[in-house]
């Protein structure tokens, strides 16, 4: 595979062009790759909500009790936790010029 041309592999196995030649260039990284292959630099979102973790075992727990998981469950989690929203809403800036503007 390696000696053919990326438009015969393009036309064998339906993947693009672009990724052939893309993937021929980084050839060398990929191979010699030594990292943790279940955790590649990059995957997956970012964390949107820091220290989130109170929030998510909630969640689960009301999903595994196979109840419903509603928008008023979360706002009544949040109420029982202010601390934590109090905290979270301390570093964030105000939405009030971004309204201004539209």
């Amino acid at each position: 595979m390696e000696s053919a041309s990326t438009r015969q592999l393009e036309a064998e196995t339906g993947i693009p062009n672009s990724n052939l030649a893309r993937w021929k260039q980084q050839a060398d990284a990929i191979l010699n790759f030594e990292g943790n292959m279940k955790h590649l630099h990059g995957a997956g979102r970012p964390n949107c909500i820091p220290d989130s973790d109170g929030l998510e075992i909630f969640m689960h727990k009301r999903r595994d009790a196979e109840k419903a998981l509603t928008c008023t469950h979360l706002v009544n989690f949040l109420k029982r936790n202010k601390d934590w929203l109090e905290r979270y809403v301390a570093n964030k800036t105000s939405g009030y010029k971004s309204l201004l503007k539209l």
